[in-house]
């Protein structure tokens, strides 16, 4: 089906439905919702989505927590991914680059979206600063050219 959508827009569409919060969604909505949740696949994505509003709203030790339990739930590629990603920023936020850096590559290997792209954009930049090593440099221009994209950019 030339033109059609790939299986990484499919899976990234599907993960920005699942982690648009209703209005008014409180971290506690979400940590109800994932207890609640029948289905493994659907209680993944729902810690996934409460992780990402912890991290937001700085409460990063609980954030770990929800990712490592949407992880060893072990729900499928997607929810794992996305998982992954949010652990990305949260290292991040957390100044250990390196390990951002590491899980980044991994990921960006499987495939890009955007959140991921301006998670690694951010890494590197941090790294280029603390170090000067043209590494870095050469990684932050490598994802900004593909955050660029028009593929990246539809996604």
């Amino acid at each position: 089906m030339a033109g059609g959508p790939t299986i990484a827009h499919i899976l990234l569409d599907s993960l920005r439905e699942r982690l648009r919060p209703e209005s008014g969604c409180t971290a506690i909505e979400l940590a109800i919702r994932a207890a609640v949740e029948p289905g493994r696949e659907a209680r993944a994505w729902a810690l996934v989505a409460l992780a990402a509003r912890l991290r937001a709203d700085g409460s990063r030790e609980l954030s770990r927590l929800a990712i490592d339990a949407a992880v060893a739930l072990d729900a499928g590629p997607g929810p794992t991914r996305a998982a992954y990603i949010c652990a990305v920023a949260l290292h991040a936020d957390e100044g250990d680059l390196r390990t951002a850096v590491k899980l980044g590559e991994e990921l960006l290997q499987e495939g890009h979206n955007p959140d991921l792209l301006q998670g690694m954009s951010r890494v590197y930049w941090a790294l280029w600063k603390e170090s000067e090593d043209a590494t870095w440099l050469h990684g932050w221009r490598r994802v900004n050219a593909l955050l660029d994209a028009p593929d990246t950019q539809a996604a």
